[in-house]
C-alpha cells in the first residue's frame, strides 16, 4: 500500500468509515467513482444483502458524499460526486466526481467489477504513482505517456495536462523477476472493437517498452475478447528470447553508426540495422550496450537476453446495463 493510500485511507476512517469500507471507498474513488451495492459485498465477501452494506450507504448518505441513480426499485448506482470526499483521498481536483455518459459509467463500474474480485493486486491509483512507476521502474521518457491538454474556459488561465485520461485500471505484476505492468481496459460499450484498436495503437510505444505486459480484457463478448487477444499478440507477442550473436551484432552496427562510420555499413548491415532498430534501441538494451562498449563482449551469462513477457485475460464483467439504465437481472 503506498504512503498517499495510507494517508487517504486513515482520513476516511477518521471521518467514521470502518477500514474495509475506507479500503473500498478509496478503490472506487481513484478508479471509477461509481460503484453498487453488490460490488461493495463483493469487495467484502459479504454473502448477502444486510447491515453492513446499509451502513456504508447510511454513512455515505449522512456525509453527503454521493447521488444515488436510481435503475429499479432493487437496484442502483451509486456516485460519490462529492469534493469534500476528493479531498479526504487526497485527489481533490478528480474529474470522477463529474456527471459522465451511460456509456462512460458502464465502462467504470466494469472496473470496479474486476477491482472487487482482486482488491489485493498492487494498484497504481494516481497519476504520480504512474508516472513515478514507468519512468523509474522501466527508464521510460514521460514523452511517450498517454496524456490529454485541457484547455481553460479562459485563455488566461492556460492548459494543463493530464496523464492518462483514459483512466483504465493499472498494477504492478513480477513474475520470473521480470518486473511488469498488468492494464485492465473495459471494453466501450457504444463503440466496442474500433475503440480499442484506436486505444492500442496509440499506446503502442508505451506497452511495447514494458518486459512483462499483462493485459485484462473486459468484455461481455468471447468473439471481441478473442480479437483483442490477436491483436494485442501481433504488436506484443512474439518469441521469448533473443539470441546473443543478434544483439552484439546490432551494439557493433550501433558503435560504427555513433562514431560516423556508416561508409563501413555493407548492404546486409543495413538491413539488420532496418530489422532489428526498433526493438534494440529499447532502453531495456542500454545497460547490456554500456556493457558491451566497456567490456568488448558480453559475459556468458549474457548468452540469452530474454523477450518481453505477454499474458492475456477476458475478464466478463457482472454488472450490465441496457440503455436507459435499465439492470439486467
Amino acid at each position: 500500500m503506498s504512503i498517499e493510500q495510507i494517508s487517504a485511507v486513515e482520513n476516511l476512517i477518521q471521518i467514521g468509515f470502518t477500514p474495509r469500507e475506507a479500503d473500498f471507498l478509496y478503490l472506487v474513488g481513484t478508479h471509477s467513482g461509481v460503484f453498487t451495492a453488490r460490488q461493495y459485498r463483493t469487495f467484502g465477501g459479504l454473502a448477502t444483502r444486510g447491515g453492513t452494506q446499509q451502513q456504508l450507504l447510511d454513512k455515505l448518505d449522512k456525509y453527503q458524499f454521493i447521488i444515488r441513480i436510481a435503475l429499479t426499485q432493487q437496484h442502483q448506482i451509486i456516485h460519490l460526486s462529492h469534493k469534500a470526499f476528493y479531498r479526504a483521498i487526497l485527489t481533490e481536483d478528480s474529474r470522477l466526481r463529474r456527471g459522465m455518459s451511460a456509456s462512460l459509467m458502464r465502462q467504470r463500474l466494469h472496473y470496479m467489477d474486476y477491482i472487487a474480485l482482486n482488491p489485493d493486486a498492487r494498484y497504481l491509483t494516481t497519476e504520480a504513482q504512474k508516472i513515478e512507476y514507468l519512468t523509474q521502474q522501466f527508464g521510460l521518457s514521460d514523452a511517450i505517456l498517454p496524456r490529454q491538454v485541457y484547455r481553460a474556459k479562459d485563455a488566461a488561465n492556460g492548459s494543463s495536462v493530464r496523464f492518462f485520461p483514459e483512466r483504465y485500471p493499472m498494477f504492478i505484476t513480477e513474475a520470473e523477476g521480470y518486473a511488469g505492468l498488468g492494464i485492465v481496459y473495459g471494453e466501450d460499450p457504444a463503440n466496442r472493437f474500433a475503440s480499442f484498436r484506436r486505444f492500442v495503437l496509440a499506446n503502442r510505444d508505451l506497452f511495447s517498452q514494458i518486459p512483462s505486459l499483462n493485459f485484462t480484457y473486459v468484455s461481455t463478448s468471447s468473439g471481441r475478447a478473442s480479437l483483442a487477444c490477436a491483436l494485442l499478440r501481433s504488436l506484443f507477442g512474439g518469441p521469448d528470447s533473443v539470441h546473443n550473436e543478434d544483439m552484439k551484432h546490432y551494439f557493433r552496427l550501433r558503435q560504427m553508426y555513433e562514431n560516423n562510420a556508416l561508409g563501413s555499413f555493407t548492404d546486409a548491415d543495413y538491413a539488420f540495422w532496418t530489422r532489428n532498430h526498433k526493438q534494440y534501441s529499447a532502453l531495456n538494451y542500454e545497460p547490456l550496450f554500456a556493457e558491451f562498449c566497456g567490456q568488448t563482449s558480453l559475459s556468458d551469462s549474457s548468452l540469452v537476453v530474454k523477450k518481453r513477457m505477454f499474458s492475456f485475460c477476458h475478464f466478463i464483467p457482472s454488472t450490465t446495463l441496457r440503455e436507459g439504465f435499465e439492470a439486467e437481472r
